[in-house]
């Protein structure tokens, strides 16, 4: 529990203060109060080495303060070596079970079920900025093509100081354009006029119109650590950044302030700091920025920050913000999340999932602000691209700069307008209508091959309807899945004409009778659905039979057969005034369309299939089909008369 460590602590103190040099020690807790994480090490690693095996309980609490501050800077393998030596020395387990579970998760690989799955996200090494140093914090230019970062690599020509923070090269501010090709620059540039002895910067973050430049700093004052702080740098007429100024957060000069992200409408500043107040370790805070005046800082809700670190805020807007932070629900070390502040004032907290999240540290995730602006392969489409900085693959737990594309997912329904005889309509005009309220209607019509094509997003609900000039509408329902791929959803029409006769195929009944078989239920509820589609429409059922037996008798069962149809209508809710049944007996043989030809070969189209007709056939077979095919039953359009 913090308290029992807080208390624990201070009489730790008060026991080495008598003891050993408390210049060392002094200078080691303010170190680490600074973050100075690497300084404080080094310094608390000193006091463990020179401290007597006798005095084991003082011993021991050097490399607990030591692997404490290791943990912190994030060198695992470090941090876990001290912890367990400070295990040895009898620390009490209730020190030692938080910081050595943080380094567990921290080390050990993510499990199976954290890397099953499918993931939107592509990672690689950006190559451009590969080095052997820490590259970490990216800001961008409004067009996407300049990016600045903080690096602790070696600068050419440097006084080769050490940073208290990492232990490498101070760290310092480096900026990287496009060429004319599209393509990175293959070496870094300086930021001319930021560049100041002593002096450690990180973590940039410009203004939308290019001119300002926010970034932490870190000063080194004559072997102390001062306290991370905000600058603000403002740009010349030639392009060369100015001496920067504190930005002045909060009157007690002594809180930590760091990592500043500006929102694209250059109203919201987001930062760390460990401010009184607080949740615990360094949670996130915003404040208003207008014109030169500055708010009072706020922190962002319980959703956000959590007894652990929040780290690295990067705004895509006043509302949205990526972070990382080392809360226990993580897959180990620092994760990448994202917030979202909701109309009712919470964020919505979700981690990024695998490849970005890893069991290493994953930081500073930054999406580029034109991610066409980005180079990428012919062709390609990206919803999402950028840079965030990770440790993975590097044994010193030093971070480095990866790129990260999500491709664009597209949803698309695509599909043929034709009419019941498979003839494609043009011009034809296809209304798609979704589930979403912030989604518009959308409009299109047919091609010459009765083709269409519209967007549409997916786990959306659809109501699509089709319609065309002298035909009856016909509505089709569509739910798109929820996908991290793009998917084509393919929907065909085929619409009834209002002026000419329409077969209802597939309508069978009993020999000589009038019953309606239970393999006619797909037609007949096709027909059913266009009448609901088009509610003004009333229709006749014109039923036909074949030539054998006499007029008379297949007039009226050919009557008998018509009222069937009509009479399974109206039980499935038809209004009876809207069917009129019409039976003709032999007297209307079939005439041949072109798709009935197209099936049968030896009947040409426009064909008629008379009792003369069907003689003149050599194959009892070739008989027996047309005999089919005027055994039928029709519907038309009453209005259309």
């Amino acid at each position: 529990m913090p308290t029992l460590r807080h208390g624990l602590h201070a009489l730790f103190l008060i026991f080495v203060l008598a003891s050993c040099a408390p210049s060392v020690l002094r200078e080691a807790e303010e170190a680490k109060r600074a973050g100075a994480y690497h300084r404080a090490e080094v310094l608390y690693k000193r006091l463990y080495a020179s401290t007597p095996r006798k005095k084991a309980e003082a011993k021991g609490r050097f490399a607990y303060e030591a692997g404490i501050v290791a943990l912190e800077a994030r060198r695992y393998a470090t941090a876990l070596n001290l912890l367990k030596a400070a295990e040895r020395l009898h620390i009490p387990d209730s020190l030692l079970r938080e910081p050595l579970e943080r380094v567990r998760l921290s080390t050990e690989l993510a499990s199976e079920s954290e890397q099953v799955g499918t993931s939107p996200y592509e990672v690689r090494p950006f190559e451009p900025l590969r080095s052997a140093y820490s590259d970490y914090g990216v800001t961008y230019s409004a067009d996407g093509k300049t990016l600045i970062f903080g690096s602790n690599r070696r600068r050419y020509g440097a006084k080769k100081d050490d940073s208290p923070v990492t232990g490498e090269p101070l760290g310092a501010l480096y900026s990287l354009s496009q060429r004319a090709d599209g393509s990175w620059a293959v070496r870094p540039d300086s930021l001319r006029g930021l560049s100041l002895p002593r002096v450690e910067q990180g973590a940039p973050s410009l203004s939308p119109d290019g001119r300002r430049l926010y970034y932490s700093v870190v000063t080194l004052d004559r072997g102390r650590t001062n306290v991370p702080k905000i600058y603000v740098s403002e740009q010349g007429e030639r392009g060369e950044w100015r001496e920067g100024r504190e930005l002045r957060l909060f009157a007690d000069s002594t809180i930590l302030v760091a990592h500043p992200s500006v929102s694209p409408s250059g109203h919201v500043l987001f930062f760390v700091s460990d401010a009184p107040g607080g949740r615990g370790g360094k949670d996130l805070y915003q404040v208003r920025l207008d014109g030169g005046r500055v708010g009072e800082p706020f922190p962002l809700g319980v959703e956000v920050n959590t007894s652990g670190n929040e780290l690295f805020p990067y705004a895509v807007s006043d509302s949205i913000l990526y972070f990382s932070s080392d809360r226990p629900s993580g897959l180990g070390g620092l994760d990448i999340y994202r917030a979202v502040l909701s109309p009712e004032g919470e964020y919505q907290v979700t981690p990024l999932p695998a490849p970005i999240n890893s069991p290493s540290d994953d930081l500073a995730f930054a999406p580029s602000p034109v991610p066409d602006a980005w180079p990428r392969g012919e062709g390609e489409e990206l919803a999402e691209v950028g840079l965030f900085a990770s440790s993975r693959d590097d044994a010193r737990g030093r971070p480095h700069l990866y790129e990260f594309r999500r491709a664009k997912v597209t949803t698309t329904i695509e599909g043929l307008v034709l009419d019941r005889e498979g003839e494609p309509i043009r011009g034809a005009t296809i209304h798609l209508v979704g589930n979403h309220a912030e989604e518009m209607e959308r409009v299109v019509t047919t091609d010459g091959e009765g083709a269409f094509r519209l967007p549409a997003r997916s786990a959306t609900e659809y109501v699509m309807l089709a319609s065309a000039p002298n035909y009856l509408n016909q509505y089709v329902r569509l739910s798109t899945d929820p996908s991290q791929e793009s998917e084509t959803y393919s929907v065909d029409f085929y619409l009834a004409s209002r002026v000419a006769v329409e077969q209802l195929r597939e309508v069978h009944y009993a020999f000589d009778r009038a019953e309606v078989l239970p393999e006619s239920e797909p037609a007949l509820r096709m027909l059913y659905k266009l009448l609901t589609d088009n509610p003004e429409v009333s229709i006749r059922l014109l039923s036909h039979t074949d030539r054998h037996g006499s007029a008379g008798y297949n007039l009226r069962l050919s009557q008998r057969r018509a009222e069937a149809v009509v009479r399974y209508l109206t039980e499935l809710g038809i209004a009876p005034e809207r069917l009129r049944a019409e039976g003709y007996g032999k007297s209307r043989p079939h005439v041949v369309s072109r798709r009935t030809a197209e099936a049968y070969p030896f009947l040409p189209a426009g064909s008629v299939l008379t009792e003369d007709f069907i003689a003149r056939l050599s194959s009892p077979e070739e008989q027996a089909v047309c005999d089919q095919l005027n055994r039928r039953t029709e519907f038309q359009v009453l209005d259309s008369e």
